[in-house]
């Protein structure tokens, strides 16, 4: 469902949440040493209750012919960049994966179709 870079404790983290079988687990990777360092697992329910994920988005993500891992790809192939942040959502009447991505301490926006993996508008 969404993947993001942060700082914690001096260290680069990706706060990865991830949707399987009923479950959301948010796991926390040390990109240096590339080990996780946190992993937390609640019932997918408890969450959608929380207004966190629709029912329907979550159907749209099961759904969904290209992967949060390859919409990364794509997007960090095109741009020559590194992504910081990701999030699955609605846009303009379609599922989206919306990557944040940084290059020369520049930010830009780019959304890949979940469906088709078209790039579409970059902001930046």
């Amino acid at each position: 469902l969404e993947i993001e870079r942060e700082y914690k404790d001096g260290k680069q983290v990706y706060e990865i949440d991830i949707v399987h079988g009923g479950q959301l687990t948010e796991v926390s990777v040390d990109i240096v040493e590339q080990k996780v360092i946190r992993a937390k697992t609640d019932d997918i329910k408890h969450r959608i209750k929380k207004s966190l994920i629709s029912d329907e988005a979550l159907a749209a993500l099961r759904g969904a012919k290209v992967t949060m891992p390859d919409a990364l790809a794509r997007a960090e192939n095109s741009r020559q960049a590194k992504a910081a942040e990701a999030e699955f959502k609605r846009e303009d009447g379609r599922y989206v994966y919306e990557i944040e991505m940084e290059a020369n301490d520049k930010r830009m926006e780019v959304l890949v179709d979940a469906d088709t993996g078209e790039l579409h508008e970059e902001k930046e």
